[in-house]
């Protein structure tokens, strides 16, 4: 997921493990939103799988309750990107 050069299949992965809720994607995922040198839509797909997973990282303010859509709001908004 860090290192395929391919996006679409970068993005089909993070999409994947956004549906099935993987705990074990959470930290790559937020290391790849952190990464400024990574392509934005790849930023993007990382934040959209996080929002699926509803992961109450506290490092996010823990939105653990949150939908996938006011998680993703949030990781857009502290990337600096509303």
């Amino acid at each position: 997921m860090n290192t395929d050069t391919d996006n679409s299949l970068r993005t089909d992965a993070m999409r994947s493990l956004g549906l099935i809720k993987s705990k074990e994607a959470v930290e790559p995922l937020i290391n790849i939103i952190k990464n400024t040198d990574t392509d934005r839509d790849i930023r993007y797909s990382a934040i959209r799988a996080l929002g699926n997973i509803h992961s109450p990282d506290k490092r996010f303010g823990g939105w653990g309750d949150g939908t996938g859509d006011e998680v993703a709001k949030r990781i857009r908004e502290m990337m600096g990107n509303k």
